[in-house]
């Protein structure tokens, strides 16, 4: 009574697991990439930052170095 199914009705199911099988890796692989590409976004900005950081902090030495200067001359 327990019998294995007709090769036609076992190879359809086959096929719909091989192809849920590839549809949830393609899904996996496209999150993945998505992961690393928020991860590169989130790297960029805090680069971007750091780089604004930087800027700001040499225009306040600047300044005060013109201010150093003008006390100087006085």
């Amino acid at each position: 009574m327990n019998q294995e199914p007709d090769p036609a009705r076992r190879s359809h199911r086959d096929g719909r697991k091989r192809r849920q099988f590839h549809q949830d890796m393609d899904k996996r692989q496209k999150d993945d990439h998505e992961t690393k590409m928020e991860e590169l976004r989130i790297r960029h900005q805090e680069i971007d930052l750091r780089k604004a950081e930087m800027e700001f902090k040499r225009t306040e030495m600047l300044l005060e170095l013109e201010r150093l200067k003008q006390q100087r001359l006085q």
